[in-house]
Parts: C-alpha cells; structure tokens; sequence
C-alpha cells in the first residue's frame, strides 16, 4: 500500500498548474475602453459634484475664474503638481467638441472655454454635449444632458 506521492508525480503536477495558470494568465486582457471611459466618467462627476453648492459669484467663497467644477479634456493624462506623477494614462482616443467644461452651483453645464471658467449665461449650454471614446474597433459614448447635467455611458 502506497501511503504518499512520488517525487515524480509532485514535479508532474506542478509543471501541469505552471502551465494552466501562465495560459490564464496571458489570456485575461484589461479592457482599456471600459477604465478609459469610467475615468473619464469619474472626473466629469467629481467636477459636477464640487461645482454643486460652490457658487462662484459669492466673493467669500472664492475666485470667480475658479476652476471648480471644470474639466479640461486636454489636461486629463498631464502630470499632477502635487503628486509630481502622472494621474492616467490614456489608451484610447477621446473625441469631443469642447476642451473645457464646467458645471454651475445648480448642476447645469457651461462652456468653460468661452468665458474663462467663469459659467455665465453666455456660455450656457442648450443642447447634449457628445463624448466618444475609442479603442481599436470598439468605441463607447458619454452623453451629458445640459439642464441637468446628468452624465450617462452608454456602449
């Protein structure tokens, strides 16, 4: 009666658990598209969130060319100053009409571009601001509704 295993069959079963797992290992790919677009997601929301409550025309509060509550889509991936790194690597591409966007003290969306961060009705926005995000052949959408600056992903 045989009451262990041989050193033979303890090297054969780890050869065979080296191989399954190097497999599996090489086959689980990260899905770029999804993190670049919830990354993406994730700073309009934080900026909507902190322009929500923070009203930029009373003084005590701040600067009025503030940049709470804006999102500069060219500044993204740039390294942070505080940090001294880099806060995302981007690797999909973004498409979007506005480099600046910024949400008022009520949540509604303004084109920051136009008047210097400062959300005044000239730069309110009236219609669905549009931003696509591509990766190889797959591509998502970001849609913010501009009223209510409701963000929403759709793929």
């Amino acid at each position: 009666m045989k009451k262990a295993f041989t050193l033979v069959e303890l090297i054969t079963a780890l050869i065979i658990v080296g191989i399954l797992s190097s497999i599996a290992f090489y086959s689980i790919k990260p899905d770029y598209l999804k993190n670049d677009t919830n990354y993406v997601f994730m700073k309009l929301e934080n900026a909507r969130y902190s322009a929500i409550g923070y009203d930029k025309r009373v003084s005590s509060l701040g600067d009025l060319n503030s940049a709470i509550g804006c999102v500069d889509f060219n500044k993204l991936s740039e390294i942070d100053d505080k940090t001294k790194s880099k806060n995302y690597v981007f690797n999909s591409t973004l498409n979007y009409t506005l480099d600046i966007l910024c949400f008022d003290s009520a949540g509604r969306l303004y084109d920051g571009s136009i008047d210097n961060n400062m959300t005044t009705l000239d730069s309110l926005i009236q219609s669905n601001v549009i931003i696509n995000i591509n990766y190889k052949d797959k591509n998502s959408t970001i849609k913010i509704y501009p009223f209510s600056g409701y963000i929403e992903i759709l793929y």
